[in-house]
């Protein structure tokens, strides 16, 4: 079944099966959006003084990382602490290049 098979992450690619609660904080300018159009089905928002507080419970996986990256400086990841180093690890490449 492809829709249960997908419904734990975001995008395609299937790393584990795990599923993990990612916790999120974007601005309040992007949470806007954000709370419009939720990441994953499984979304859970509250406003903060300081953003839209998001967690969601899915696969990691690199669709992800590039989702999260995407929101560039409108998003700070919370939790989990490896996903926290991932992104910081990455981010660190990105700013090697320029």
């Amino acid at each position: 079944d492809w829709v249960e098979f997908f419904s734990d992450m975001i995008g395609v690619s299937r790393e584990s099966d795990t599923i993990e609660k990612i916790e999120l904080l974007f601005s309040s300018s992007r949470g806007k959006y954000v709370e419009t159009k939720p990441l994953h089905e499984t979304q859970h928002s509250k406003w903060r003084e300081d953003g839209l507080y998001v967690k969601i419970d899915v696969i990691k996986n690199r669709e992800l990382v590039q989702t999260i990256l995407s929101f560039g400086s409108d998003v700070k990841v919370l939790s989990p602490k490896y996903l926290v180093e991932e992104i910081t690890l990455e981010i660190s490449k990105m700013s090697s290049l320029y």
